[in-house]
């Protein structure tokens, strides 16, 4: 029988067998897989032979079956090998069986490590996985594009339009050599297209409007450095005499500013204030109030209490 090869490790695996008479060498073509005498096997190289329990099949479109048996034709049957007959870590397995009074013909199974029926790389994990000459193949000798051309003196000329975003060129590689003084010429070329490209998109402050609010903040800085005496007095008595505050409002904070501080013993001193006998209430200018002091006597200690939320 012939020599059949698959991938160490496939599962479902179908064979085909041959059964003869014994004595005529006829095709046999009644065998059924619970025929009286039947008795069909494998045997993985280095180990011993394995009985296969044989089972019904309907059709030849069955789905695969461990054991699945049926006659196609002219004394060929269809066998299902259980997954345990083609799995890894063996050379090759044979298939082989008896009927009564027939002669058994099978095949051997080579168990490979690559899939002879992958027809990109046939399962080789090595080589890319694409057509030869495609995106992420190999290249192949030729003259289109994603081939390679031998000419004269063995040397090769790779068949491209443009490398490197156009930095290298065909033209630069014609000859089969790479011109190093054309390489640097399109690199600069290229460099100062960019440098122009951003300058024209740029729209901050020209050079000499960020030299003239340097020179600008210099002079300020330098004016602050020549502040006399009398001028500091001046801003001072134009803080004190001039400049107007507006008034605090809420209950005076434990922490505050001088300019607070002021402007609430001020507000207490201008403006309207109700005395009760429990309760003394400050006003703001437009008689709202702003806060209160409780009050007590007892006829011997008069007390006003920190001033709290009216």
């Amino acid at each position: 029988m012939s020599v059949r090869r698959i991938k160490a490790g496939t599962t479902d695996v179908s064979v085909v067998i041959r059964i003869i008479d014994a004595a005529e060498g006829t095709p046999e073509t009644g065998v059924a897989h619970d025929t009286s005498g039947i008795d069909l096997w494998y045997r993985r190289e280095g180990a011993a032979s394995t009985d296969i329990t044989e089972a019904s099949l309907s059709a030849l479109t069955d789905a695969h079956s461990d054991g699945g048996f049926l006659h196609i034709n002219d004394g060929w049957y269809r066998l299902d090998l259980p997954d345990a007959a083609c799995a890894a870590n063996a050379s090759g397995v044979q298939i082989g069986g008896t009927v009564a009074g027939m002669v058994v013909l099978a095949p051997y199974i080579e168990l490979v490590a690559y899939d002879p029926y992958d027809t990109v790389r046939l399962g080789l994990t090595a080589l890319p996985n694409a057509a030869a000459a495609a995106s992420g193949g190999l290249f192949t000798r030729g003259t289109g594009a994603g081939q390679i051309n031998q000419t004269n003196n063995g040397r090769i000329d790779v068949d491209v339009v443009a490398i490197a975003n156009n930095a290298i060129t065909a033209a630069a590689i014609a000859t089969n050599a790479i011109d190093a003084d054309a390489l640097a010429a399109d690199a600069i070329a290229e460099i100062n297209a960019t440098v122009d490209t951003a300058l024209a998109d740029y729209d901050g402050p020209t050079h000499g409007e960020l030299v003239s609010e340097i020179n600008a903040v210099q002079s300020d800085i330098a004016a602050l450095n020549n502040l006399s005496a009398a001028e500091v007095n001046a801003e001072v008595v134009d803080a004190l005499a001039t400049d107007t505050y507006a008034e605090p409002t809420g209950v005076p904070p434990a922490t505050a500013t001088l300019a607070q501080k002021l402007g609430t013993l001020y507000m207490m001193s201008r403006n309207r204030v109700d005395v009760t006998a429990s309760k003394k209430t400050f006003y703001d200018d437009g008689n709202a109030a702003e806060f209160e002091k409780d009050l007590s006597d007892d006829g011997t200690i008069y007390s006003e209490s920190e001033a709290n939320a009216v």
